[in-house]
């Protein structure tokens, strides 16, 4: 289950030091929460999920151009340790030969 939320006025979430709690009650469980592995239907200790909401950002073209950078730094960075560890292996294999 994935529940999305907009909020319309993100900067209010989480303010404070503090991450403020969102909190979702499963009234009426019926069949729709089955456990995909045991095949069984949601235990009533189960239907009260508690999760901490993380501090929001705008909606804008910044946010969105810092979120896009941080992914090409990551994806740059997984390549460069790609990359080294390749040239490492092949720098150990030329010495093995020489020695």
């Amino acid at each position: 289950m994935m529940i999305k939320l907009n909020f319309t006025r993100a900067v209010e979430v989480s303010p404070l030091q503090k991450q403020d709690t969102l909190v979702f009650h499963i009234k009426d469980k019926g069949h729709n929460f089955i456990s995909e592995t045991l095949l069984v239907d949601l235990h009533s200790n189960y239907t009260t999920l508690t999760r901490p909401l993380l501090k929001q950002m705008f909606d804008n073209q910044l946010s969105r151009s810092l979120i896009t950078s941080s992914i090409n730094v990551k994806d740059s960075l997984i390549g460069t340790t790609i990359f080294t560890v390749v040239v490492n292996i092949f720098i150990q294999g030329a010495f093995s030969r020489i020695l």
